[in-house]
């Protein structure tokens, strides 16, 4: 029995799926990065292997990041602190990162 397709796609043709992008399926590499990433999992005594924490050794190289959450009604500040502390560990990990806050909107 042929395949039935969705009425708006029945009299069109086919399209090929595109190939995903290299960096969707990036191994870890081995040398510096990866002896850099080995090391920090050692202080930390991180329990995730390499394949798990690789992805964010890549992220410490960003020039620029951005920041943001949900709005934090919950909390006296609004998050403030929370703010503060994730701006003081990226200057401490990457001090010529440029940082873009987007907060929510404050109580009135």
């Amino acid at each position: 029995m042929p395949e039935q397709r969705h009425p708006e796609k029945a009299h069109r043709k086919d399209n090929a799926q595109p190939k995903k992008p290299k960096w969707i399926c990036v191994k870890a590499p081995t040398g510096d990065g990866y002896n850099a990433t080995r090391k920090i999992m050692r202080e930390k005594q991180a329990d995730h292997g390499v394949p798990a924490v690789w992805p964010w050794r890549c992220v410490l190289g960003l020039n620029h990041v951005v920041i943001t959450s949900v709005d934090r009604d919950d909390l006296e500040d609004g998050g403030a602190e929370h703010f503060a502390q994730t701006i003081r560990a990226v200057r401490h990990r990457s001090p010529k990162t440029t940082i873009e806050i987007l907060t929510g909107l404050p109580k009135v």
